[in-house]
């Protein structure tokens, strides 16, 4: 009982401080720009009543069918310990190579652009990944 009630307090809280700042930003927008500020209060406090009440509704229906099997156990856990250490070391090991391999062609410097398209990679692979582990273990 008194988690349901910290919860709805949270919520509440968070509702209060959303609309307001929401509608601190309205009244700023309004003022600096031609844009009718009841129509933006309304459109920007609708939004942020709907983005509070849509997760909380989906938790109570989640809730509702909930069975008392976790989702995940012990060996699960163990298993996606042993993917990201693993993954860790390949990733380590071949960044290294790869500045190596650069370092040894004379490359000097490298594009930031190019970094980041290579750990977005990166990353992208180890989060498939993960699922990949996750769901087939």
């Amino acid at each position: 009982m008194k988690t349901k009630k910290l919860s709805l307090f949270a919520n509440l809280y968070l509702g209060v401080i959303f609309v307001a700042g929401v509608l601190v930003v309205s009244y700023v927008l309004s003022i600096r720009s031609n844009i009718n500020f009841n129509t933006l209060a309304l459109t920007s406090v609708g939004g942020s009543l709907i983005g509070l009440l849509v997760p909380n509704i989906i938790s109570l229906i989640s809730k509702k069918n909930a069975t008392n099997i976790p989702p995940i156990d012990e060996r699960n856990v163990a298993i996606l310990k042993r993917y990201f250490l693993i993954v860790l070391y390949i990733v380590l090991i071949g960044i290294g190579l790869g500045l190596f391999i650069l370092y040894a062609l004379g490359v000097k410097t490298v594009e930031v652009g190019a970094l980041i398209v290579c750990l977005g990679a990166v990353y992208l692979l180890i989060v498939i990944g993960a699922f990949i582990v996750k769901r087939f273990c």
